[in-house]
């Protein structure tokens, strides 16, 4: 059975830039994400473990599992995104921020991807309140996630000190910020200590889902090396270079609406 190993230790510098996202190719995602996978099966009918740990593996050109995971956290924040469900895509994306006091711009033109407070939503018709639970904010942690994992086929895979995201809503929100609480709880930099994440089931109804479940490794704090400042340093790189994006979608989106408005006010007179 193969053996893979990937570790930012072990690549040339170009190989990290790929990694992290610090690439012009397109064809490849910005930066791998951890998420918990939820298909039993992918395209060419593997099955796949549920409720086990996913990230995409750049070299191998797939995804590969882990029921439990060592994550390292570097970096956190939010940001706003809105989600079309008959289109299947985000439409909208926020700054990512970490300060809820400043104006929180997306790409749309408006703030907050349009999404509302409970006591702005109550005279909402059921069209629009049915909008509203489609715009989330993300909980946003970047880092890097070691464990040993499969691919789909069965290929034995080593992830050590890989550079992802781990972006999470819904249960897991408070989940993920009850554990960054802990870490702060420390007093001192998160990225001293690694997560080991596990999941367990949960159920709403009818709906069965998995959900995170994390022990903080307390009696084994990290020195930041070199490395890991490098590391740092590309994901405030990579979020600069996201809220460059957003700013420009912004200001074109809020400039064609001050064009239209002006349009709207002659035809008006003219009227």
């Amino acid at each position: 059975m193969m053996t893979n190993d990937i570790s930012v230790n072990k690549m040339t510098d170009s190989e990290v830039m790929s990694a992290i996202g610090q690439t012009l190719e397109t064809n490849k995602p910005i930066l791998s994400r951890l998420t918990i996978n939820r298909d039993a099966e992918d395209d060419d009918g593997n099955r796949l473990p549920s409720g086990h740990y996913s990230v995409y593996h750049p070299e191998l050109e797939t995804n590969v599992y882990g029921e439990n995971v060592d994550f390292r956290p570097f970096y956190t924040s939010y940001q706003y995104m809105a989600y079309n469900p008959s289109e299947r895509k985000y439409t909208s994306r926020s700054v990512i921020f970490r300060n809820w006091k400043e104006n929180i711009i997306d790409s749309q033109g408006t703030e907050r991807c349009g999404k509302l407070t409970e006591a702005q939503k109550v005279n909402l018709n059921d069209a629009d309140k049915e909008l509203q639970k489609n715009i989330k904010c993300y909980k946003m942690t970047y880092g890097t996630v070691s464990f040993k994992g499969k691919t789909a086929t069965g290929e034995d895979v080593d992830i050590k000190d890989f550079p992802v995201l781990w972006r999470n809503t819904g249960s897991n929100y408070n989940i993920v910020n009850e554990a960054f609480t802990g870490l702060t709880n420390l007093g001192k930099p998160m990225f001293k200590y690694t997560l080991t994440l596990g999941t367990e089931k949960r159920k709403a109804g009818s709906n069965r889902f998995s959900v995170s479940t994390y022990t903080i490794n307390k009696d084994k704090e990290l020195p930041f090396t070199e490395s890991d400042e490098k590391i740092l340093q590309n994901f405030l790189n990579i979020i600069g270079t996201e809220n460059q994006y957003v700013k420009k979608q912004y200001d074109s989106n809020t400039a064609q609406a001050v064009s239209d408005g002006d349009a709207a006010k002659i035809i008006e007179q003219l009227a």
